[in-house]
Order: structure tokens, then sequence, then C-alpha cells
């Protein structure tokens, strides 16, 4: 019992003090090591499920323990081939399973919203080139950046900063689905999406969205 709540398997309610699933009313998947052990489990909230509590987050991961710790871990290393001449970088499960059923091996994603000097770490052991491909979400009305263009920005600029060289594949917003896992159904599509330097594709995202001349510039 003990072990099972360490890993984060079961809860126990803060009030009640009863044991319940943590993962109740989710689809379970599976997170593995570049050796392909199980270490942990994220888990996505199923709403139609008898039980489940929509109030919950969409997405839950399991907690720090001896075998997980999620600011290091990979989600896709232990698909990712070893001598990878380039890796993806994706948000989030959903989208390396995506393109890993198209046959895009070198797919990776962190567990959490943002990536991790610790994750890069990982990755510049295979490779020095990687390439993002973020959600399309800029904000209403056309003005502004939103979240997955906000953390593609700070993931290539972190992964510049540690000596990476990085390309960028934005999905066109216009074409209606805006993330990976939803818009990437085949390798024509990912291979139709243009790809970029990170340097020339944050200068033009600056340029289109600076509020005034002098920072457009700048």
């Amino acid at each position: 019992e003990d072990i099972l709540l360490e890993v984060g398997l079961i809860t126990k309610h803060p009030a009640k003090g009863n044991l319940y699933d943590t993962y109740r009313g989710r689809i379970i998947i599976p997170i593995r090591d570049k050796h392909r052990r199980i270490t942990g489990f994220t888990a996505r909230l199923v709403p139609d499920v008898v039980g489940s509590d929509t109030s919950q987050p969409k997405y839950i991961n399991s907690p720090s323990s001896l075998i997980f710790e999620k600011g290091a871990t990979l989600f896709g290393i232990d698909q990712a081939l070893r001598k990878a001449d380039e890796m993806n970088l994706v948000e989030g499960a959903p989208d390396v399973m995506r393109l890993q059923s198209i046959g895009v091996a070198n797919v990776i994603a962190p567990l959490g919203s943002s990536w991790t000097e610790k994750q890069l770490d990982v990755i510049k052991r295979l490779t020095t080139n990687v390439n993002i491909i973020p959600d399309t979400d800029e904000v209403k009305g056309g003005k502004g950046l939103g979240a997955g263009f906000m953390s593609a920005i700070r993931t290539g600029k972190m992964a510049m900063a540690i000596g990476f060289h990085v390309t960028i594949q934005e999905i066109a917003s216009t074409k209606g689905k805006n993330d990976p896992d939803s818009f990437i159904t085949s390798m024509d599509v990912l291979e139709s999406l243009d790809k970029k330097d990170f340097v020339l594709w944050y200068a033009e995202k600056l340029f289109t969205n600076a509020s005034t001349d002098v920072v457009k510039r700048a």
C-alpha cells in the first residue's frame, strides 16, 4: 500500500482518509525510459465515463518518486533512435503518439507545460539538432501570440543557449486544426509544413506582433 501511494497509483482522500484509484475515469498512458521500462503514467480525463469529475485537470502525471522525475523525463524516448540526425519536439504525449503512428520515431515531449534544461541535456547526448512542432494558438483577433507559440519561443531560446541548432514547423492556424495530434495525419502532411530556422521565425513573429514601429525596427 505504501509503495502504491508513493508512485501515485492510489491516492488517499485528504478529508475522508479512504484510498481510491488515482486514474479513475481516465485513459492511462505508460511513460517509459530509454530502456523501455515503465517509470510512470500520464492519464487523460474521459468526461463521459461514469463517476469522472470534469473539474479535474485534463491530464495528470505520476508524482515524483525514486523512479520518476517529471522535469527530467522525456515521453517517447523509448522509441527514439539513439543516433538521430534530428529530434522533433512537441507539446504532449498525444502529439508524440500521432507522429509515431505515421512512422516518425524521433519525436519526444515533456510531461508538463514547458521543457527543462535537464530534458534538453538528455537530447543533446543523441543529437544537437532539434525541430519544434508547436501547437498553433494565436489569440482571438489575430493580435499577439498564444500559449503554444510562447512555449515554442521559450524552448527555442533555451535550446540555442545550450548549443542546439533549432528549426520550427508551424501548423497554419487558417487550416482549422491547430495541433500535431489532430492535424498531422500522414507523412505527406508533416512534410508539407515549411521548416524554418528558429531565429528567422522568431524575428518574423516579433515583427508581425510588434505594437510600435520602434519595436519593429529593433
